[in-house]
């Protein structure tokens, strides 16, 4: 999905986009309190700024296709509903009553995940960077293009201006630039 970006752009991006997992684990088995709940919370959230900051910097940075033909928009930010059930809620439902084995299934279960989320094509919908302005849009022919406008194109547009996220020729997943 993010062939060709660092570590830690794949990295936080996991963390945000699985904080909600975060935020439910902690919140069954932990049980802080609401300034905890806040303050991990914010912590969290916080780690979604440098993130968009990375991804509206590659897009002045990286190799530019500067007449992208649209076809057709798949989904915009992707499966929400799906990935919050498929996905985050299985991976905080915890089989035993014990908290450090929870904990051990829980993190072991978030490292597979991880692993399959950087060897995949596809990418996991990301709450926090939605809430932040980001919308991630799934086009017909497999790519994904990260942007802050609400619609991709205008209706009088046809081509658009797109940049790969990472330096890899197999990344499928691009920003189009603020305008």
């Amino acid at each position: 999905m993010f062939d060709g970006t660092s570590w830690l752009f794949k990295i936080l991006y996991f963390l945000t986009a699985m904080s909600p997992a975060y935020f439910l684990f902690i919140f069954t088995q932990v049980k802080l309190g609401v300034i905890g709940s806040i303050g991990l919370f914010l912590i969290i959230s916080l780690c979604t700024i440098p993130l968009k900051i990375m991804i509206e910097k590659s897009a002045d940075e990286g190799v530019k296709t500067p007449k992208y033909e649209v076809t057709k928009i798949e989904t915009k930010n992707g499966e929400i509903p799906s990935f919050l059930l498929g996905v985050i809620l299985p991976s905080v439902i915890g089989g035993a009553d014990n908290f450090i084995m929870n904990l051990i299934i829980f993190i072991v279960l978030q490292l597979c995940l991880f692993i399959l989320m950087i060897k995949s094509s596809s990418i996991l919908p990301n709450v926090l960077l939605i809430f932040m302005g980001l919308n991630i849009f799934e086009m017909e022919d497999g790519k994904y293009i990260f942007s802050s406008r609400k619609k991709l194109v205008e209706i009088d547009e046809t081509t658009i201006s797109i940049t790969r996220l990472g330096d890899s020729n197999t990344c499928n997943t691009y920003v189009r630039k603020k305008e």
